[in-house]
């Protein structure tokens, strides 16, 4: 089973101090610490072979920054080229601890944008398959191209469950036969009761139209500019609207 980065981190920090050790004291006895100087340079190397395959899974800048110190420090560590004395001021300037932050942030807020897109997989099924891992890929990253697909997917979500819950697909489409936008479709869930029960509640409807950067102009305009602070204080009205849909996004209806 693979490490999470946090712990092997604290694994590069712990034989990174050792090894600090070893260089200051390799002269007092240079047969015993060159072999040890050897032993816990290959684990250095170990431990950043496995760093390196998680980082990458990340893949976004912060990950890169991270990755090429790393890189340096290592490369630095293995050159002959280079003194124990300048070796040992080069790990000391070496920001393992800001680093470490950085690292263990960057996992914690990973492992929370594949979890909301895990929610949202269990939320929506396998036709939202595609939508989902491009999700996968931008959330996070890519405020532009999250908002697109957080739109395509709540216009399929609505499209899908008014068909399914029996409200006429030709009903929701405009005279050149397209299914009509977001905000449309929102009016229609609003009144459309199928058991009784609003498909969207009003307050979601309210809440969801205030979202600017689900707008018909913001969906249009290359640049419109979406920040990513922007999306995810909404994401919470964004799941309650797709969850008060899910209830007829798996089954089929009679459609009238």
């Amino acid at each position: 089973m693979e490490k999470e980065l946090p712990e092997l981190i604290d694994k590069f920090m712990e034989t990174l101090q050792s090894f600090k050790n070893t260089i200051k004291y390799q002269k007092r006895v240079p047969s015993f610490y060159k072999k040890r100087y050897t032993r816990q340079l290959k684990e250095l190397m170990k431990i950043y072979k496995h760093l390196k395959i998680e980082l990458l899974k990340i893949n976004n800048e912060e990950a890169k920054k991270i990755l090429n110190e790393f890189n340096k420090l290592l490369d630095t560590l293995s050159s002959e080229n280079i003194t124990s004395e300048e070796k040992i001021k080069i790990i000391e300037k070496f920001e393992i601890k800001a680093i470490d932050v950085d690292i263990k942030s960057l996992s914690e807020k990973e492992s929370n944008n594949q979890s909301f897109i895990n929610n949202l997989s269990e939320t929506l099924g396998d036709e939202f398959k595609n939508e989902l891992e491009g999700l996968r890929i931008v959330y996070g990253e890519h405020g532009d191209c999250t908002a697109f697909l957080l739109r395509k997917i709540l216009e399929k979500a609505l499209i899908r469950s008014l068909i399914n819950s029996g409200y006429g697909d030709e009903k929701l489409r405009d005279n050149a036969n397209r299914y009509i936008g977001l905000e449309k479709l929102l009016d229609v869930a609003a009144s459309w009761k199928p058991d009784g029960t609003p498909l969207l509640l009003p307050n979601t409807v309210r809440s969801v139209k205030g979202i600017k950067f689900l707008g018909d102009a913001a969906a249009h305009n290359y640049r419109a500019n979406v920040d990513m602070e922007e999306i995810k204080p909404q994401m919470p009205y964004i799941l309650v609207a797709l969850k008060e849909l899910s209830r007829y996004l798996k089954k089929e209806m009679n459609r009238e």
